[in-house]
């Protein structure tokens, strides 16, 4: 039963892909220079001045090792077009051989350009690019080893006056198997992983998966994504640029190795043609909520207060979390704070949060919506900072002593009524 159901599955993914792996085309130019030798006579070789051909005294013959590196191990060679030039001689002709090695031995060398596999033979010394199937052949099965070298010589060689200079080099078309790719998908909840994203293979509908979810796909295939909406996790409702939702706006993001590559608005499309060098790509879906802390301790980064908050009992923040208070949103404490314990609040200009701060010896303690919920709060040698713009309040320092009260220094702050108790200091 297990073996059938694994026969299932198989042909159920071969059939989405058409049976067969996509292929890649691909190009390259092998391009290099050649090794020109010269015989002077049986016994004397040298290096030549010219390719191929004969001048008065000596018979040229050249060869080229052409780096197969450019091309893939796995390549399918369709086309290879031959590039040569030699000058504007007519009357003679050339051919072209394929070498199985090459030594260090000039005299050697020659001799073996003339005794390699025929390529081509007849070609006219002012002869325009031509398709060469032999050479084609002759490239795919020298993938294994990486090189290819060809030689070349004047089939006039015993003829004074066919030396020539010869340039040679072979546009190659090729197709291989796409890559399969290791990709993620997954919800960014403010810097957490959880609920639920859509992910397939394009033409195909997106599919609910957990996030973060792990799978595969080939170069060349394209994407099908889908970020959910209002979906609970942690006790927070998540949303995709829902009206309800705060000013920063979610998104998507693709990721490779820490590095944003692409974003999008939407919150379901189609992904371009994948590639190679998306390989262990992230694709996030990020996520806002408008779900807050109004009461009790934060348990995760918070940027999404918006528009109008309402604090309903303290709100503590503890090591390691964040609270981020955006342009154009409003925090009304009341008689409630923000304490930092340990953690941050980074308050952005644009943003209206009315308090007063709890300080020790400079150091911020909490934001509190009004100068009695801060005494009350307050320990001995503390400082009561007013922000502006004013205090419509009569705060009692009673049983508080050692307290320091004093305004911000950047704009006027007002204290609307009396002050009680006298064991404080007033600066």
């Amino acid at each position: 039963m297990k073996k059938l159901i694994l026969v299932s599955l198989l042909w159920t993914a071969l059939c989405a892909r058409g049976f067969a792996q996509p292929q890649v085309p691909g190009s390259t130019i092998l391009s290099t220079i050649g090794n020109q030798i010269a015989k002077v006579n049986n016994s004397t070789y040298e290096s030549g001045s010219y390719a191929i051909g004969r001048d008065s005294v000596r018979v040229y013959r050249t060869y080229w090792q052409f780096s197969l590196s450019s091309i893939p191990g796995n390549a399918t060679i369709t086309k290879v077009t031959v590039n040569y030039y030699n000058g504007g001689k007519t009357g003679y002709s050339l051919k072209l051989t394929q070498l199985a090695t090459i030594g260090q031995d000039l005299g050697a060398n020659w001799t073996a350009i003339g005794n390699g596999t025929t390529l081509h033979s007849g070609l006219p010394y002012n002869g325009a690019s031509f398709v060469s199937d032999p050479i084609k052949t002759a490239i795919a099965n020298s993938l294994s080893s990486g090189r290819l070298i060809i030689g070349a010589l004047s089939e006039s060689e015993n003829t004074n006056g066919s030396n020539a200079f010869m340039d040679l080099s072979l546009d190659v078309e090729y197709t291989r198997p796409a890559a399969q790719l290791s990709l993620t998908a997954r919800n960014d909840l403010n810097g957490a992983d959880g609920g639920n994203i859509g992910v397939a293979i394009y033409p195909n509908p997106p599919v609910s998966h957990p996030s973060p979810y792990h799978f595969t796909a080939y170069e060349t295939d394209r994407l099908n994504l889908a970020a959910y909406d209002n979906q609970i996790v942690n006790g927070k409702n998540w949303i995709f640029n829902d009206t309800e939702g705060p000013s920063q706006k979610s998104k998507w993001q693709e990721v490779v190795n820490d590095k944003v590559l692409k974003e999008w608005g939407a919150q379901s499309f189609a992904t371009g043609p994948l590639t190679a060098g998306e390989n262990n790509a992230t694709f996030i879906a990020c996520l806002e909520t408008n779900t807050y802390t109004t009461s009790g301790t934060m348990t995760a980064n918070e940027t999404w207060w918006y528009p109008t908050v309402t604090l309903t009992g303290n709100v503590i923040i503890p090591s390691g979390v964040a609270l981020t208070i955006r342009p154009g949103v409003t925090v009304n404490l009341g008689s409630y704070a923000i304490l930092l314990n340990g953690g941050t609040v980074n308050i952005e200009s644009g943003a209206t949060v009315n308090c007063a701060y709890l300080k020790q010896s400079g150091t911020l303690i909490g934001y509190f919506g009004t100068i009695q919920s801060a005494i009350n709060y307050a320990s001995s040698g503390q400082t009561i900072e007013l922000q502006p713009p004013a205090y419509n309040e009569s705060p009692s320092f009673t049983s508080k002593s050692n307290i320091t009260l004093t305004g911000h220094g950047q704009g006027s702050t007002t204290l609307n009524g009396g002050i009680r108790g006298y064991k404080f200091k007033l600066h």
